[in-house]
């Protein structure tokens, strides 16, 4: 059945008579989660070394505002497929649906984020980006000088970064999820949602709470997806997403424990002349003697694999901790001069 053909016999067969029920505008009608695929397994982070030697020495990684990515204006490129979008589809929606919520948009790089324990504050989004690809000559080529590449990538374990203690102690959420690149999928992707909350709309009769409920879920939704749209030119990334989203209104006053220290999380530094935020999220471990949040270490290509690769070995004999089963990884890409 094509799409036209779907929403007619929505429209026939959900009229508006259903009246607001007690938790009616409590239950969430649209889901971030379904939306973006989280995956288990491994993914790998690529750093420069002197990244490589932080993160080891700390356990910890950082995330970098949004609004500071290479390219800041990513996150606003959810717009352009609502146009496109919206611009298709327009004689399919009841006329009142689409007055309210074709007009939505991303217009600032914080957003209301329902989620952190109930509150209903600002957020903001901070992104560390992986691969899926172990071996990848477009990630590599972000570490190369002179026509040589100095770089690594670490194997980081989902769970290491996405664990409910950060959530709840914290007040930082971390999600994760793929990358979307294909216009057709990102398409799909807003179909389903404004279709779900669609329904959901024409089984209640109208009224302002309906149409102020499903106006701020739809905000936030995109809100959320949009950090996981990027620009199709960019697939052979193979981009997989970590994204930790923190109140505003709290990030100077975000620590974590690391023993009896705690940590403070926002930070900035200086990246081409520009104060860049970010935070500091640590790589958890259930042992402070044993850790298992990195699984590997890559090279990249290079004719001084051997001699990066003991400096890797001295350097985790020199931690205060075992890098639990960890392998040395000599990239496959051959070196061309």
């Amino acid at each position: 059945m094509v799409k036209s053909q779907q929403e007619n016999v929505m429209k026939k067969e959900i009229p508006h008579k259903k009246k607001l029920g007690k938790n009616t505008l409590a239950n969430n009608y649209i889901s971030k989660h379904s939306a973006i695929d989280s995956l288990a397994g491994t993914f790998y982070h690529h750093t420069s070394p002197e990244g490589l030697l932080g993160i080891l020495r700390n356990r910890q990684i950082f995330f970098t505002d949004c609004q500071f990515l290479n390219d800041y204006k990513e996150r606003m490129g959810i717009n352009k497929e609502l146009d496109l979008f919206w611009n298709k589809n327009k004689g399919t929606y009841e006329q009142d649906f689409y007055k309210l919520m074709s007009s939505i948009r991303i217009s600032e790089y914080e957003d209301l984020y329902y989620d952190i324990n109930g509150s209903n504050e600002l957020s903001r989004y901070f992104v560390m980006s992986t691969s899926k690809n172990s071996d990848s000559l477009s990630m590599w080529k972000y570490y190369a000088k002179n026509g040589a590449y100095y770089g690594y990538n670490i194997g980081l374990f989902v769970p290491a970064l996405d664990d409910e203690w950060i959530d709840e102690e914290i007040e930082v959420v971390i999600e994760n999820g793929e990358v979307i690149y294909s216009n057709d999928e990102k398409q799909s992707i807003i179909l389903k949602g404004i279709n779900n909350i669609y329904k959901f709309w024409l089984e209640y009769e109208k009224c302002n709470e309906i149409n102020l409920k499903i106006a701020r879920d739809f905000k936030e939704w995109i809100s959320y997806i949009s950090v996981f749209f990027k620009d199709e030119s960019f697939a052979s990334e193979e981009e997989y997403r970590f994204v930790a989203i923190a109140p505003k209104s709290k990030l100077n006053k975000l620590f974590y424990k690391d023993g009896q220290t705690n940590i403070k999380m926002y930070d900035f530094r200086i990246v081409n002349g520009v104060a860049v935020p970010y935070l500091k999220i640590p790589i958890c471990s259930d042992s402070s003697e044993e850790f298992w949040g990195i699984d590997s270490i890559g090279i990249s290509p290079t004719q001084h694999h051997d001699q990066m690769a003991n400096g890797i070995i001295q350097l985790t004999n020199s931690l205060d901790y075992l890098l639990h089963n960890f392998t040395i990884r000599k990239s496959n890409i051959p070196l061309r001069y």
